[in-house]
């Protein structure tokens, strides 16, 4: 109970609709955008909040709460940006509560609650590449990577979640001689096979993937 109070209802609830639809549109972005200069961008993000925390910079409390337009297009940008670099949102929520002169303890309870809405909506967007079979087992598809190169991979895990180590090569399925990744999946209902499609590379040129 004294940890609800921390939690600023009406802003969880005001920036809610352009979290969930911040969150999508990241996720649909991220998957369009060629590898490397998505690695850019979070590289630079990294270390823009890495210099914010070694500096201890804070935003001044000089303003309040902006009214509904207001909170729905913060709630946008905040998802947009966690869907692109895989955070939960409060690297923007609690600087800007901050500012807009929301006390610490509340800014960062209320950020804690918008990772709700930002998980959804994230999900969402990403759920394109996976699928579950009528025995509802599930299967993912994405990319491996040694840091130099990007390999297609399938995953497939057991209704409990665990792997599924009868599938492929330990529950995994890699396109040998590809490079790439994979960004959407259908099953074949009949005989559940992954019809993936993705991106690949052949010689530093990216081209399309589409397999079976």
């Amino acid at each position: 109970q004294p940890r609800v109070r921390y939690v600023r209802n009406a802003v969880v609830r005001g920036m809610t609709p352009g979290l969930l639809f911040g969150t999508l549109l990241g996720a649909l972005f991220a998957s369009s955008v060629p590898r490397f200069y998505l690695s850019v961008f979070f590289a630079l993000f990294v270390y823009f909040a890495a210099i914010q925390i070694l500096l201890d910079v804070r935003p001044h409390a000089s303003r309040q709460l902006p009214g509904a337009a207001g909170m729905t297009l913060t709630g946008v940008f905040t998802g947009w940006l966690s869907s692109m670099v895989s955070i939960g949102g409060g690297t923007v929520v609690v600087p800007f509560l901050l500012w807009c002169n929301v006390a610490l303890r509340n800014a960062i309870g209320t950020s804690a609650a918008i990772g709700f809405p930002v998980a959804v909506g994230g999900t969402a967007g990403y759920a394109k590449s996976v699928a579950i079979q009528g025995d509802l087992k599930i299967v993912v598809g994405g990319h491996y990577t040694n840091g130099f190169a990007d390999w297609p991979v399938i995953l497939r895990l057991l209704p409990n979640g665990a792997i599924d180590t009868g599938y492929g090569s330990s529950g995994f399925a890699e396109f040998y001689g590809a490079t790439g990744g994979i960004s959407s999946m259908v099953l074949d209902t009949a005989t559940n096979d992954a019809i993936v499609a993705g991106w690949g590379n052949d010689i530093g040129v990216d081209d399309s993937l589409v397999a079976r």
